[in-house]
This record gives structure tokens, C-alpha cells and sequence, in this order.
């Protein structure tokens, strides 16, 4: 409504004020660079109605105008004139800070696209091990400790092989809601694989960690997954866990010293914790 009502002044003011040797008019231009740039792709009529109804108003002050104002001298016009010069550059700033406004909340939502995993709303691979090199420089500067954890779903395959692919993403995503709600709010959590997890906990003893994975693997243990088919899947979890040593330098090797826990936890029977350290405090 608003571009329509200030098209309309400002052919009122082009044929019956200034002028069309103000050139005023040549302001509706900025109207259609508004209706291109401002409209979505499904608010085509709009768009390319408003586009249209300028180039129409246009060349009606353009042909059908007085060339001289009614109402001003020809110095008049001149200030007229530049006052129009002031008035189309502020519009074409503010439309352009709208464009540029715009872009970038384009550009977040795509940057949270790219850092999160479509399916649980978690994390992605990329991202959770970019914080985790973050996490793990962090704690060397500040020498403090932090823990890493692999989580892992026990026997997600047959899951999927039994209930069907609908329901282990089901299953996905009820785990994932399930951490997330345990996890501590400094700690980060993200999808690694298929059915794998990372947790990386900040300024955190292994005892402490252990107490929190704990917590993870009670809760998933007791809860409750029911397809809409009314069937009620079982899950559980096996857990790795390691901390920062001397002498490590890369958390990769953090993260495989986990990796190694896990395998520990699945090889001891699963739905258990498994700890890769020579500190145990």
C-alpha cells in the first residue's frame, strides 16, 4: 500500500506542482527497483503489478504533463529540482539498506542450514567438530580440561531393518531431543554419523563427564519411542568417553581415544560407558 499511496503523490505533485521539467517523475523508477527487489519470487503479481503500474504512471507525467509547474517559478523549479535530487538519493538508500537487510538475513538462515543436521535439528558433522577444535584450543590457552564423548545407538541397523527407515529417523530424533535436554547448556552436541554423536564438555573432570553421560544413557534407556503404528521400540546407547592429556596437540586424537572407549563399551555388552584415559579423576 505504501509505494502505491507515495506513486500517487508523486504524480500529483509531477503534473500538477512541479512540473514534469522538475523531474520529479523520474523518482518512480525507484519503485520498480523497490517491487523487484523487496517482493518474493510467490508475490509475483504484486511484484510485477506494482512494476507496471509505475512504468504506467511514468509516462503519463511524462507525456500528458505541464512542462513548467503551476504553482513555481522557473528558480523555484531549480530548488524544486534539487530538492528532488536529495529526496530520490534518500530513497534509493533506504531501498538498498532493504536489499542489503534482506541478503543478510538470507545469508544467516543459509549459514544455520549448513551448520545444522536436517533431521534432528542438531549440529552437523562440520560444525560440532569445528567447535570441538575450538573447545579443545580453548581449553589449552585457558588450561582447562575437557572431555569428548562418542555416543552411539546399539543396533540401530536392526531398527531400521525392522521397523523400517520411518522409524529409525524416529528414533533419531527422539534420542537427539533426549541429550540435548541433558546435555549442560556450555557443552556442545552434534550428529556425527548415521547414528553416531559427539558431546564435547567444557571445564569438566572425567568423573563429572561420566556423571552426565550417565545421565544421557538412563534417560534414553527410559524412553519411550512408539511408531504411529502403535509399536514401541526399545533403544539404547554405548558411550566413549576421553579427556585432554599431555602431550596431545590435536583434538582428533582426543576424539579417536574416544572412538576407541566406544568400541570398548559395544565390545563389553553396550548400553554402557566406556572411559579412555590415564586420568580418571
Amino acid at each position: 500500500m505504501l509505494p502505491i499511496i507515495a506513486m500517487l503523490e508523486l504524480s500529483i505533485l509531477s503534473l500538477f506542482y512541479f512540473g514534469t521539467g522538475s523531474a520529479l517523475h523520474w523518482f518512480l523508477i525507484d519503485f520498480i527497483i523497490y517491487a523487484l527487489a523487496v517482493f518474493r519470487s510467490d508475490q509475483r503479481v504484486l511484484k510485477y503489478g506494482t512494476a507496471l503500474c509505475t512504468v504506467s504512471v511514468f509516462w503519463v507525467c511524462e507525456f500528458m504533463g505541464a512542462e513548467k509547474g503551476l504553482y513555481l517559478s522557473a528558480q523555484d523549479q531549480k530548488v524544486a529540482l534539487f530538492l528532488v535530487f536529495l529526496c530520490s538519493s534518500f530513497a534509493v538508500a533506504v531501498i538498498v539498506s532493504m536489499v542489503v537487510n534482506r541478503l543478510r538475513t538470507v545469508n544467516e538462515h543459509l549459514r544455520i542450514l549448513t551448520e545444522k543436521d536436517e533431521l534432528t535439528g542438531l549440529s552437523n558433522r562440520r560444525k560440532v567438530l569445528a567447535d570441538a577444535d575450538d573447545i579443545f584450543a580453548d581449553s589449552i590457552v585457558q588450561q582447562d580440561s575437557c572431555v569428548f564423548a562418542i555416543i552411539d545407538l546399539d543396533h540401530f541397523k536392526r531398527i531400521n531393518d525392522t521397523y523400517g527407515h520411518d522409524a529409525g529417523d524416529l528414533v533419531l530424533v527422539k534420542v537427539s531431543e533426549t541429550m540435548a535436554a541433558v546435555v549442560r547448556d556450555q557443552d556442545e552436541i552434534g550428529r556425527y554419523g548415521e547414528e553416531e554423536f559427539i558431546v564435547i564438555m567444557r571445564k569438566v573432570t572425567l568423573k563429572q563427564a561420566e556423571a552426565v553421560m550417565e545421565r544421557i544413557r538412563t534417560a534414553v534407556e527410559n524412553m519411550f519411542v512408539e511408531t504411529e503404528q502403535g509399536i514401541v521400540i526399545p533403544v539404547t546407547i554405548s558411550i566413549g568417553l576421553s579427556t585432554m592429556e599431555p602431550g596431545v596437540s590435536r583434538f582428533e586424537e582426543v576424539l579417536a581415544q574416544a572412538s576407541k572407549a566406544l568400541y570398548v563399551a559395544k565390545r563389553n555388552g553396550r548400553n554402557r560407558i566406556a572411559i579412555e584415559s590415564s586420568f580418571q579423576d
